[in-house]
């Protein structure tokens, strides 16, 4: 079956905390949808828009403006209308699927999503700045890639997955000299690449025995660096961190279940950061089944000491 669907929408917000908003504010969704299926393929895109200026108008609950006679003594105050021009955001969201099934017990997964995204940070209440001469903008663009194989059969069951993903921030804030020039007071941008693996598995023995095997490994890679930086000497010097970090975390367990009322569970977790490893985590369990009239089968866990 192959088809696309389109989708529009604007939806209006009438929140903001401490101000009360004479006018509403919109923001735009824009959503496509395309898939593609067969016996053996399912193909899925996936796109949405989200837009919104964020321009709008408001009581400020959080100014009060004075109000003078002819003497300049105080006879009043009042909550100033303003007008909002900061928060704007723009995303943009695209995810592709891909699965072939081989019809013999195993699927293969192809799974990207990419995220860019450009978002104004608000100003406070008591900003009394000109939203126009200030510059305060968080950027984003992350993708994220995912291969996997899942091996069906009747009394097992194997699975892998490996995937990378790369994520870039640039953070900025500045303000106009009022020459048309910015002062760049923060120019801040982070990279964080990661390569991870894992695998999972269940096999059944019998009808009483359930051995399930979970491991998982990540390879961070993060550097952060800010060019804007004054030393006491007045020079400008880049600051930041280039930093690695390796993670496994492997878990394991057994359940034993000699009547339908009554079984056993016993795990097994060890965690590794770089050369630093945790010693294994034992916890023991009692699962006793529960069954109400029109319910399902309900597990209370009887958690015993666990020793490191």
């Amino acid at each position: 079956m192959d088809w696309a669907v389109w989708s529009n929408s604007a939806r209006l917000l009438k929140s903001l905390k401490g101000s009360t908003p004479s006018t509403c504010r919109a923001s735009f969704d824009e959503f496509a949808r395309f898939t593609y299926g067969s016996e053996r393929w399912h193909v899925s895109t996936r796109a949405v828009y989200s837009s919104s200026p964020n321009d709008y108008k408001y009581t400020n609950h959080d100014k009060k403006i004075n109000i003078y006679d002819e003497d300049k003594n105080i006879v009043g105050q009042y909550h100033p209308k303003e007008r909002n021009r900061s928060g704007a955001f723009k995303d943009l969201h695209l995810l592709q699927e891909v699965y072939y099934n081989t019809g013999k017990g195993d699927r293969f997964g192809l799974n990207a999503w990419f995220l860019t995204s450009k978002r104004g940070l608000s100003q406070t209440t008591v900003d009394y700045g000109d939203p126009k001469d200030i510059l305060h903008q968080q950027r984003e663009r992350t993708l994220r890639s995912v291969l996997s194989w899942d091996h069906l059969r009747p009394t097992y069951k194997v699975g892998a997955k490996a995937g990378y993903i790369h994520t870039w921030l640039g953070y900025d804030y500045a303000r106009d000299k009022g020459n048309g020039e910015w002062a760049y007071m923060i120019t801040s941008r982070s990279k964080v690449n990661t390569l991870f693996a894992s695998g999972n598995s269940e096999f059944y023995v019998g009808k009483k025995w359930l051995f399930s095997a979970d491991i998982a490994l990540h390879q961070h890679f993060a550097k952060n660096q800010d060019r804007n930086i004054i030393t006491q000497q007045g020079d400008k010097a880049v600051v930041g961190y280039d930093k690695a970090r390796t993670e496994l975390s492997a878990y394991m367990t057994a359940k034993w279940t000699p009547t339908e009322r009554l079984g056993l569970s016993l795990a097994l977790r060890r965690q590794g950061l770089d050369a630093a490893h945790s010693g294994i985590l034992c916890r023991l369990h009692a699962l006793e089944s529960r069954k109400r009239p029109g319910q399902g089968i309900h597990f209370a866990q009887l958690p015993f000491p666990h020793a490191q």
